[in-house]
């Protein structure tokens, strides 16, 4: 087998302007695209990494407002929970205050009826004791009740001293009243009593 030489130069040489033809038209702009592909998905990462550092930031911003929202609704309850045990205290003493208020005019009132009830019983006992004397005194014979009943009460008005006497005959409402007709009359009394002066 022979080499032809001119065949294999012009081989070479057509092999050379393939490579230049590619490397100029194919592997030079292959290139610029890849380079251009890979600056822009650097540009892409760059930008991807600035928004992740952004979107961490934003994060830990986020977290700081939450711990800032979270402290200050603490403090907004706090602030409205004293507010409500103030506003509690206040109505309790003004609650304790009204029913101290209410207590003392039920005692009054109580106190004021149990007064009235008991004059009104003092009263009508006295009405009844005095029916009763007047009923039993009626029964007895004059001299009797006066024995029993005027000479004793007569001694021991006179056995005052002279100012309580003075003052007791001074009233001009003062009446003694009996049942049976005193020894001594002065000016009659109201309806079928007698009165004397002392």
């Amino acid at each position: 087998m022979t080499i032809d030489w001119w065949t294999l130069g012009f081989q070479a040489v057509n092999v050379a302007i393939l490579i230049w033809i590619l490397a100029r038209f194919f592997w030079r702009p292959l290139a610029a695209m890849i380079e251009q592909r890979r600056e822009a998905a650097g540009r892409i990462l760059a930008e991807a990494e600035a928004k992740r550092a952004e979107a961490v930031a934003a994060a830990a911003e986020a977290v700081k407002a939450r711990a800032g929202f979270a402290a200050e609704r603490e403090a907004i309850l706090a602030a409205a929970r004293t507010a409500a045990e103030a506003e509690s205290a206040t109505r309790r003493a003004e609650a304790d205050r009204r029913a101290g208020e209410i207590e003392a005019a039920a005692r009054t009132a109580m106190a004021a009826e149990r007064e009235g009830a008991e004059r009104a019983f003092a009263e009508r006992a006295a009405r009844l004791a005095l029916e009763i004397a007047g009923r039993l005194a009626g029964r007895l014979d004059a001299s009797a009740v006066r024995a029993a009943f005027l000479d004793g009460l007569v001694a021991a008005i006179r056995a005052l001293p002279d100012e309580e006497r003075g003052d007791a005959a001074s009233r001009a409402d003062l009446q003694i009243v009996s049942a049976a007709p005193p020894k001594r009359s002065a000016a009659p009394a109201k309806s079928a009593s007698r009165s004397i002066r002392i």
